[in-house]
């Protein structure tokens, strides 16, 4: 990637990447539970029923359509996680109940909290899942390799991609949006395959009924 278009664009993921293993099989679980449901939904959308995703007209009203319903999913898919039984070695738990016991036992802990901070990484790095030798890199992050030569003698990257989210503009107005509302009226609470197609495409025809009515 560096040879074909150039360092320093942030082309690609730098380091190690073993320490996440967790999260990727975590993902597939994700993928597995309901996120493969939603993206071959949205596929049918747009090949067939006129979704743009380039339009931001139609990334608002998929927000404004479905985020209630893909929260749901992913709200459900937290609780299974949280109460399912974990098979360990000093007993089978749930996550739920290893969370409260470790901060009970710990204290709070959070995304703020740095690993260099925390004792129990150091005396117990390979339960963490990631190899790692305090006295070969005693501070961990991007801080800590930034600057560093990777074994084809590329530079980690200054400046790493980032993804903007900037809030949706809605293209109607708050009474155009009852009337979409009344309009979908027995759409909203269906979540068979069926029914959120119908709601999009009931959608569409009156959200263009409105924009022609202007």
């Amino acid at each position: 990637m560096v040879a074909h278009r150039g360092p320093n664009r942030g082309s690609y993921i730098w380091g190690r990447s073993i320490h996440n293993t967790r999260i990727e099989r975590l993902w597939v679980d994700v993928t597995n539970a309901f996120g493969r449901k939603w993206s071959e939904f949205f596929y049918t959308l747009e090949t067939n029923h006129g979704m743009n995703p380039l339009n931001e007209d139609h990334i608002w009203l998929l927000h404004w359509l479905f985020l209630e319903d893909m929260n749901r999913d992913a709200v459900n898919f937290q609780n299974e996680w949280n109460f399912h039984t974990l098979a360990l070695r000093e007993g089978n738990q749930r996550p739920v109940v290893l969370f409260l016991v470790g901060c009970l036992q710990l204290g709070a802990r959070g995304i703020t909290l740095r690993m260099e901070d925390d004792e129990d990484y150091f005396r117990d790095p390979n339960g963490f899942g990631l190899p790692f030798n305090p006295d070969d890199n005693p501070i961990s992050g991007f801080d800590a390799i930034r600057g560093t030569q990777s074994l084809n003698g590329d530079a980690v990257p200054q400046r790493l991609n980032t993804i903007d989210s900037p809030p949706l503009r809605c293209p109607i107005t708050p009474r155009e949006q009852r009337i979409l509302a009344r309009g979908l009226e027995g759409y909203l609470t269906a979540s068979d395959w069926i029914m959120l197609t119908e709601r999009w495409r009931r959608a569409c025809e009156i959200c263009a009924s409105l924009l022609r009515q202007r």
